[in-house]
């Protein structure tokens, strides 16, 4: 049974985080870019994609992922992502997103990091 993306955002004045719950699929594109944007708008520069609530991913919840790292990259941002299971682990370094951002386990530590 699919579970509703919630999407959440916060940040620390440094860093806008957007926190990921449920299932993340097509269904949470607009809601998952217009996170984003509000981030951008309050002039962050770098950007953590929470997952530690995550249940799920589907392709097209990656291609979300991929076209915010795209954008970010372009734009000289920072995009970084916590919380993910080992699987989840899995299919970002095999679809190559580990080449472009960073994981970190906790949100603590990639914030620190960052």
């Amino acid at each position: 049974m699919e579970q509703a993306t919630r999407v959440s955002t916060t940040s620390n004045q440094r860093v806008g985080i957007i926190g990921l719950a449920g299932d993340v699929t097509a269904d949470a594109e607009q809601e998952i870019v217009d996170a984003f944007r509000k981030l951008e708008q309050d002039g962050l520069r770098k950007f953590l994609l929470k997952f530690d609530q995550a249940t799920y991913i589907n392709s097209s919840g990656l291609a979300i992922i991929i076209s915010l790292v795209s954008e970010s990259k372009k734009k000289k941002q920072t995009i970084a992502a916590s919380g993910l299971s080992n699987h989840f682990k899995k299919v970002f370094d095999v679809i190559g997103l580990t080449d472009f951002m960073d994981l970190y386990p906790t949100e603590e530590e990639a914030i620190r990091k960052l």
